[in-house]
């Protein structure tokens, strides 16, 4: 016989409060599914139920009449075997029905077959492209479900490994669920809309110096940077930092706090971290930057001597490293500013970022190839104080803003217009009135509006403990 496992229902409850529709597809009768339901917290018996059962629906003509119904509360859906299948041969009935389950709080399907489970999988996907379906099964007669579903989940168990070896994850228990869902999903789509923004970042800051280098060579087609430097940008110089933000980095340090707040996953739901406004508003800081650090530098070379430590003046080449490097130093930077949780591979991927810049450059430059534009070219350029002050400075002044921004943001705006990802992520990094210099009545919850509601829960912030991992 089987039995409940632990902490099922905490669990469902948690993925419901993260706004997560669930729907509950079993072989079992109608009476079981029901009992099941109730026990694992999926309804409760305060919840309306509407039946679409063999003994309320028998033809087709009850099944229209029932779908055409209205209900106004959320109700419980319960739908059995018979019935969808004649739901499912005509395309009118399926749109229909598709209408009603969706309005549902809670669908629960008994008696449902491995094609039907298939079924109810392929006409959520069907009628609503946007939807994503994560399939949770233990048994061989889940297979068809897990496999059309977006993300299959098998459990380990008594009825074989058919489940996981067909699934894209397996757990041993379903309360793991909740870990693998909330917390690391959550945090997997924070890193990764992350990495996303900043790449597309990096290289649009890199291409528009280009363009404004144009401005002066008539489009000719003439490169500001050597080929070779160029090409390794994002290989060697900005890629590094990259891959440890989108591997390592967590913006909620402590997953105790994730667990308490399940509706920190809305943040994935709702798209907050890549979306047109936030995507364009990256793209459009890298242009504003490309800006700056081109023109800071180019205005710093006209104003100067510019003379290098062989007598000769500066040219295109020594003007184009100049920048190019600023460019690393400001991306650098940059993704440091992103990152939430600093580790010690963290700022080794940094400082070496930052350093292998110039160890290539140094090491390109000695290459027996006289003819080369990277020819001695880091020596001349590399040991002239006033190189250095044109790089610093270009980098200092683009950045700055950005610096002063995330200050006011951080320390100075009204706590109302702060997320609490951002609350929470303040109180695992320090003692949240010290940073804020706001009253111990700040952790709250957040409304349709995603407005933080301040409230008394200064015994919120005082919980302590040593987060899961």
């Amino acid at each position: 016989e089987d039995k409940l496992q632990a902490n099922v229902a905490q669990t469902i409850s948690n993925i419901r409060a993260s706004g997560i529709k669930i729907w509950l597809i079993t072989g079992d009768h109608t009476a079981t599914a029901r009992k099941i339901a109730l026990t694992c917290g999926v309804t409760s018996p305060k919840d309306h139920v509407i039946s679409f059962t063999e003994t309320s629906i028998v033809n087709r003509e009850q099944l229209v009449d029932a779908l055409s119904q209205s209900f106004s509360l959320p109700v419980v859906l319960e739908v059995c075997g018979p019935v969808m299948d004649l739901v499912w041969p005509e395309e009118e009935l399926r749109e229909q029905f598709f209408n009603v389950a969706t309005k549902a709080a809670t669908v629960i399907f008994s008696r449902f077959s491995p094609k039907q489970k298939l079924h109810a999988v392929e006409l959520l996907k069907f009628y609503d492209s946007d939807a994503k379906v994560l399939g949770v099964g233990d048994g061989a007669n889940d297979v068809p479900m897990l496999e059309a579903c977006d993300v299959g989940i098998g459990m380990f168990g008594n009825e074989g490994q058919q489940a996981v070896n067909a699934a894209d994850y397996g757990i041993a228990e379903f309360e793991f669920l909740h870990r693998l869902l909330l917390v690391h999903g959550r945090a997997n789509y924070v890193r990764l809309t992350k990495v996303i923004c900043y790449f597309f970042y990096k290289n649009a800051l890199l291409v528009s110096t280009q363009f404004w280098y144009c401005l002066f060579n008539l489009f000719s087609g003439q490169s500001l940077y050597e080929g070779l430097t160029f090409a390794l940008y994002n290989v060697l110089f900005t890629s590094l930092p990259c891959v440890v933000l989108g591997i390592f980095d967590r913006d909620v340090l402590n997953t105790d706090n994730i667990h308490e707040h399940p509706q920190l996953y809305k943040f994935g739901q709702e798209n907050r971290g890549l979306n047109v406004k936030l995507f364009t508003r990256w793209i459009f800081e890298g242009l504003i930057c490309s800006v700056g650090l081109f023109y800071l530098v180019i205005l710093a070379v006209t104003s100067s001597e510019g003379l290098l430590n062989d007598g000769r003046s500066m040219g295109e080449a020594e003007v184009g490293l100049i920048i190019y490097t600023a460019v690393i130093v400001t991306t650098t930077v940059r993704i440091a500013i992103e990152v939430r949780s600093w580790t010690t591979l963290h700022m080794f991927t940094i400082i070496i970022s930052l350093a292998f810049g110039w160890i290539f450059y140094f090491a390109y430059g000695e290459m027996p190839d006289e003819s080369g534009i990277m020819y001695k070219l880091s020596l001349n350029v590399g040991f002239k104080i006033s190189v250095w002050l044109m790089g610093i400075n270009a980098t200092f002044i683009t950045v700055l803003p950005l610096i002063i921004a995330v200050y006011v943001a951080l320390r100075l705006l009204p706590l109302k217009f702060l997320s609490l990802s951002f609350l929470i992520a303040l109180k695992d990094a320090t003692d949240i009135d010290a940073a804020t210099r706001q009253p111990k009545e700040i952790i709250g919850r957040i409304d349709d509006d995603d407005e933080i509601q301040l409230e008394d829960s200064q015994s919120s912030l005082k919980r302590s403990g040593t987060g899961r991992n």
